[in-house]
């Protein structure tokens, strides 16, 4: 385990895991599926396109 975490600082990301993956097969299933996540803000731009419509500066303007 010690040279497993030694080696990461020197071996590439790809190489670490083909040569110690084995051994962590739990972890390299969660890895991949992390990995395989499309990263997006499309969900908060929805969120945040609601909430203007509702606060808007005319709406929100104090008498």
């Amino acid at each position: 385990m010690d040279t497993a975490k030694s080696s990461r600082k020197i071996m590439l990301p790809v190489e670490w895991w083909d040569f110690y993956g084995d051994g962590c097969l739990e972890l390299k299933k969660f890895v991949i599926c992390v990995l395989s996540l499309t990263c997006s803000s499309s969900g908060c731009e929805c969120n945040w396109s609601a909430f203007e419509m509702v606060h808007t500066k005319k709406r929100n303007r104090l008498r």
